[in-house]
């Protein structure tokens, strides 16, 4: 993966994962299983396409006109793609059944193999992007890798959701290519044990306020 692709990824990830109080190895895991671009629109067999970065389906998009979101807002480059892939992911969790990866591989698919064959990916590339994380010194909760939906479940359906996606208007896609920024905050999640000073992931045009 070429180095600015690997740099915004993780950008609109983290930025979308803190959104929707998700892990961010959740929704990078997903973003690299769909490895999509902006612009991307791939046809599939029964004539649905899957757009952007985060290969979001028109069919599934289509639910979400009454919000004001076209098949055409996911395909713009930029961060948008991921905060409507993170609502989605949120819900999955909140409301599906079965352990943690289960639940996030129904967005690729409820049926049994294709959710299993996915579930299986997501697992490999969360492991790629913790070691990533931490190749940079940067701290990352402990995401499970088996099948029992225990206390990863219940923590990830017990933050908030928001009933609604986030729309256009709200969270307009950057069109600058991403950057990373060090600052110091309170914030303890990823924090540098060398430095002690937390990595906030930023875009050049900040999406999030």
């Amino acid at each position: 993966m070429p180095p600015a692709v690997q740099q915004e990824r993780a950008v609109c990830s983290v930025q979308a994962a803190a959104q929707y109080q998700l892990d961010p190895l959740i929704l990078l895991a997903v973003a690299s299983n769909e490895n999509g671009r902006p612009g991307q629109w791939v046809r599939n067999k029964n004539g649905t396409h899957d757009v952007g970065a985060m290969q979001l389906n028109t069919a599934y998009l289509a639910t979400l006109a009454k919000y004001g979101i076209t098949p055409q807002d996911a395909a713009r480059p930029g961060c948008y793609s991921y905060f409507l892939a993170a609502w989605r992911i949120k819900r999955h969790i909140v409301r599906d059944r079965g352990d943690l990866w289960t639940r996030v591989a129904n967005y690729h698919s409820y049926t049994p193999r294709f959710n299993s064959r996915y579930r299986q990916k997501l697992i490999r590339h969360a492991e790629m992007w913790r070691n990533w994380f931490q190749a940079h010194g940067i701290q990352t909760a402990n995401l499970p890798n088996s099948t029992v939906p225990t206390q990863a479940v219940a923590a990830e359906r017990n933050r908030p959701i928001r009933h609604e996606p986030v729309r256009r208007q709200e969270r307009r896609p950057s069109l600058q290519p991403a950057t990373v920024v060090r600052e110091r905050t309170a914030t303890a999640r990823y924090t540098d044990p060398r430095t002690t000073s937390s990595v906030v992931w930023r875009s050049s045009n900040p999406i999030v306020k």
